[in-house]
């Protein structure tokens, strides 16, 4: 099996490529962060001083890399996803929805560049990798696991599209931590520094959709 043969993880841990491998992640991730859109290969090759042949030799293709910078973008959030909600207890359903929240602000702005880059990453190329797939499925079943709890504890109406409300949520919480990357929050919100801001924003987003609903 040749060196482009192996998949982009293979190539990660391999000691002839890995530490060039990650050279080219945390490059692409850099640039990412810089001007919102996803780095070519002759751009990535450029920054590490290399001819885009030899990185080309390294990484397989453009769209490996992109995935691997993706993965190694979702291990970081899950980690980070773990950390946060095994502080919660498990009957707190509530805070445990909030700390989803928390860590995904918290990864947003700890990872800025694996931020950009999943958010950049075409949907197609989702579709092709059930890596990516299965790591973007996980958080969401956690999360419609939760909201079905609530809705057993009556925080929720019996009726609710719970598939709705995890889009929603999506959508607020990559919403708060854009604006708090670009510093467009802290402008609407003076009295919070960034972070807080994103964290205070997504905290009453979950407080005002979990809850009783009305008599």
């Amino acid at each position: 099996m040749t060196q482009q043969d192996r998949a982009p993880a293979d190539r990660a841990h391999d000691p002839a490529s890995g530490t060039a491998f990650a050279h080219a992640i945390e490059a692409a991730g850099r640039l990412a962060a810089q001007d919102g859109n996803i780095p070519s290969l002759d751009r990535i090759a450029a920054d590490l001083g290399m001819e885009t042949a030899a990185l080309l030799a390294v990484v397989g293709s453009e769209d490996q890399l992109h995935r691997a910078i993706a993965q190694n973008a979702f291990v970081l959030l899950n980690d980070q996803l773990v950390r946060k909600v095994v502080q919660v207890g498990e009957s707190d359903v509530l805070g445990q929805f909030e700390a989803i929240a928390d860590a995904y602000v918290e990864w947003a702005c700890d990872h800025p560049a694996a931020f950009h880059i999943i958010a950049m990453m075409p949907a197609r190329e989702f579709s092709q990798d059930a890596g990516l797939a299965r790591y973007e499925q996980s958080i969401h079943d956690l999360m419609l696991r939760l909201l079905r709890q609530a809705q057993a504890l009556d925080l929720l109406a019996p009726d609710e599209d719970l598939e709705m409300l995890v889009a929603l949520a999506h959508v607020c919480a990559y919403g708060a931590a854009s604006r708090m990357l670009s510093g467009d929050l802290q402008r609407w919100l003076p009295d919070h520094d960034a972070r807080t801001g994103a964290r205070k924003a997504m905290s009453v987003f979950t407080r005002k959709v979990l809850r009783p609903p009305a008599p």
